[in-house]
């Protein structure tokens, strides 16, 4: 297996290239990182549902949806991005998915290290620095292959991720901005003096302990015409706009253990909020009615909405068993699901609330 140091690329290349190298059935590891942003949204995500696509293509930044697991991500040149592809019938591939990732995270966790930062993996693929989200990874098969891809965070603007996301109200956003100021971290924030070559080069020195092939600064011909023969069917339309699971609830994963998600309130004929829903290490955090008309929570549909949730709730029926599967999404383990829905009730329509 060789390392492949590529520096900055176009944006597409920096998702094109692995994927061509698990097309072909060619082991290796990338360091990349794009040189203009885009969106990229994880192969069982809906990309209509996750992005504001009226807002990308006016600004012009585009987006892709990848072949791997995991959620929506803005990228930029502020992050470095590592991908490891290893053919699945090969002693290098652990059977086991957990143990391909503790194998294959490793290496970024050490780059870390020897940057000063006391990092960690929060399973199942989350990197932490002072309990804050570094790296966010996932994975999949891809031909012959398994892949890991995953990014160390420089610099990151959570303004600028929760503003190209579709969101139901503008106190969505306003909370996944917060959690992302409170649950994610950079290098930078932690060593003011990080630079991308520095942490490119700790992420070399790093994944060249897994490769055998030693490095090289460009990718097999084979490997650049395969990206281009790839690149009609990752940026045509009916697959990035291929449609996932369709949920009536909108969520918003920030780090493990950490979401904020909102269920829509309303007679059928007209919607009146949201309920939205924050959670903290598989604990209920924060709840909110969230009117969408009203500027207050104590007239007009906003009344009807607290009326119409607790009448709702109470009983067995669908917004119930919606609010449970939204709930066990947000980490909430079963066993509790009762005793949660009931403080959601209890916060949602307590006066003031």
């Amino acid at each position: 297996m060789r390392l492949y140091s590529l520096g900055g690329l176009d944006w597409k290349d920096t998702q094109l290239f692995y994927h061509a190298m698990a097309h072909l059935g060619l082991e290796g590891v990338i360091i990349c990182r794009p040189n203009d942003p885009y969106f990229c949204v994880g192969f069982h995500q809906d990309v209509q549902q996750e992005l504001d696509l009226m807002f990308l293509n006016a600004i012009g930044v585009p987006y892709f949806r990848r072949e791997t697991g995991g959620g929506t991500v803005r990228l930029d040149k502020g992050q470095v991005f590592y991908q490891i592809i290893v053919k699945k019938d090969t002693k290098e591939c652990p059977p086991n998915p957990e143990r391909f990732y503790e194998r294959y995270l490793q290496p970024a966790v050490e780059a870390l290290d020897a940057l000063g930062l006391g990092a960690i993996v929060a399973e199942p693929n989350d990197i932490l620095v002072n309990g804050k989200k570094v790296s966010g990874n996932g994975g999949a098969d891809v031909g012959e292959c398994k892949v890991l891809v995953g990014d160390i965070l420089v610099d990151f603007d959570p303004a600028k991720m929760c503003r190209g996301l579709k969101t139901p109200t503008g106190a969505f956003r306003a909370a996944c901005v917060r959690r992302m100021k409170a649950d994610v971290t950079t290098v930078r924030a932690e060593r003011p003096g990080a630079t991308v070559e520095k942490v490119e080069r700790a992420l070399r020195k790093a994944y060249l302990k897994v490769c055998g092939d030693g490095e090289s600064t460009c990718l097999p011909a084979e490997v650049l015409a395969k990206a281009r023969e790839l690149e009609g069917k990752y940026l045509a339309k009916d697959w990035l706009l291929f449609p996932g699971p369709r949920r009536p609830w909108r969520r918003v994963k920030v780090r493990e253990g950490v979401h904020v998600a909102a269920m829509p309130i309303g007679d059928g004929e007209e919607l009146f909020g949201q309920l939205q829903i924050e959670t903290l290490g598989g604990a209920l955090d924060r709840v909110e009615l969230v009117p969408i008309s009203s500027s207050t929570k104590t007239d007009g549909p906003a009344s009807n909405m607290t009326a119409m949730w607790k009448a709702l709730v109470v009983r067995e029926g669908r917004p119930r068993k919606d609010l449970a599967r939204l709930l066990m999404e947000m980490d909430i383990p079963k066993e509790r699901l009762d005793a949660v829905m009931a403080d959601i009730l209890e916060r949602a329509t307590r006066p003031g609330s």
